[in-house]
């Protein structure tokens, strides 16, 4: 009869739920992790200034830094009696964080070399190794998002000489055992957003706004 055949059907099924949700235990031996390699704190913390425009950077803010980081399109365009070139062995060219046209930055990444720029700082592993292979002493920009000493370890062994940690770290970062020295962002404005929401294209569409 149907009702016995339902019957048996909630009571196979009871059964197997209770099969279901009891454990079963799934044999795991523990490995010896290896112990993270680290740098020595320095006894004084070196100061970057990293700026959008050179206009921004002043003559006093230039002799007391340690590196003057600029984005590298704005250093290519930079004229040659510009007093930044005085500094050039302080400059620092930073990547693009999306790139769009590989071959563009190819061509610009050659460009600073010609121009004599030793360093450059790499905020995604496109650009990282686009500037290995150019030849820069790479810098990891804090965009690369560093939050463990994995990063780190990973991101040195790719070539890094030293990496600033995420903006999401806070000064517990500085505890980070790391094979190379590592940095936190201390002060300005943090360009959070890649690319902008287009008005315009939220209110009559891009094909309006084509039309005129």
């Amino acid at each position: 009869p149907a009702a016995q055949l339902n019957g048996m059907r909630r009571q196979a099924l009871e059964a197997l739920g209770q099969l279901r949700g009891e454990p079963c235990p799934v044999p795991f031996q523990k490995g010896e992790l290896p112990a993270p390699k680290t740098h020595p704190l320095p006894e004084t913390q070196a100061l970057r200034i990293n700026a959008a425009y050179p206009y921004q950077v002043t003559r006093a803010m230039a002799r007391k830094a340690e590196m003057l980081i600029l984005p590298a399109q704005a250093l290519a365009a930079l004229d040659s009696d510009h007093f930044l070139w005085e500094y050039k062995d302080k400059l620092c060219a930073s990547f693009p964080r999306m790139i769009w046209e590989e071959n563009e930055i190819t061509v610009l990444a050659g460009k600073l070399r010609e121009q004599g720029i030793l360093h450059a700082q790499a905020g995604n592993l496109g650009a990282l190794r686009l500037a290995r292979d150019h030849g820069f002493i790479l810098h990891g920009d804090a965009f690369l998002n560093v939050l463990n000493h994995h990063s780190l370890q990973a991101l040195a062994d790719m070539g890094a000489c030293d990496i600033t940690v995420s903006f999401e770290a806070g000064l517990w970062a500085r505890d980070l055992p790391s094979p190379v020295p590592k940095g936190l962002t201390a002060y300005g404005h943090i360009p959070l957003m890649t690319v902008r929401n287009c008005p315009i294209r939220c209110s009559i569409g891009c094909r309006r706004c084509r039309q005129g």
